[in-house]
């Protein structure tokens, strides 16, 4: 008798462990990054995604964050709880402490770029507006931008910059 219910115990445990969770059952979506780092972040409600060429863009009440596809190996989802959105979508560029970004009238001006740094500015669906290597210090025409938010990354790290 005991081998019978060690038998049920052991098909129990094999066909348990086949089912697949239950998409309710995930709390954050895991981005596995081509450094070797990952990024997991909490799944909020009313989450959307969108996957344009280079980046994948996810927002909610929030905000935004876009991530470009390039440093991207793939994406899971975890039972666990990822950073919150909203501290995840904003991050002080840690690749050089000098960096100052400044939002003047009509411009966007970074000072203390690192050598050969790669500037990017992108709109929240994704269009990229500025792409651009530059050193010591760079300049945005934002004059000509339609009023929102956008994400500024500078090297690997990005920022939400809101234009009015």
């Amino acid at each position: 008798m005991k081998k019978f219910y060690a038998l049920i115990l052991a098909l129990v445990g094999v066909c348990g462990s086949t089912v697949p969770a239950d998409a309710a059952d995930y709390r954050s979506v895991v981005f596995n990054k081509t450094d070797g780092t990952s990024l997991a972040l909490t799944v909020e409600s009313g989450m959307t995604t969108l996957v344009t060429p280079g980046f994948i863009t996810l927002s909610c009440d929030k905000g935004v964050i876009s991530l470009p596809t390039s440093e991207l190996k793939g994406w899971t989802f975890s039972k666990e709880l990822g950073v919150d959105f909203d501290v995840a979508g904003v991050d002080t560029p840690e690749a050089d402490s000098r960096l100052e970004v400044a939002l003047g009238a009509g411009e966007l001006t970074l000072n203390g770029l690192a050598a050969s740094s790669k500037v990017m500015l992108t709109a929240v669906n994704g269009q990229v507006v500025v792409s651009a290597v530059a050193s010591d210090s760079y300049t945005i025409p934002t004059g000509n931008l339609t009023s929102g938010v956008y994400i500024l990354t500078v090297n690997d790290k990005s920022l939400k910059i809101a234009l009015k």
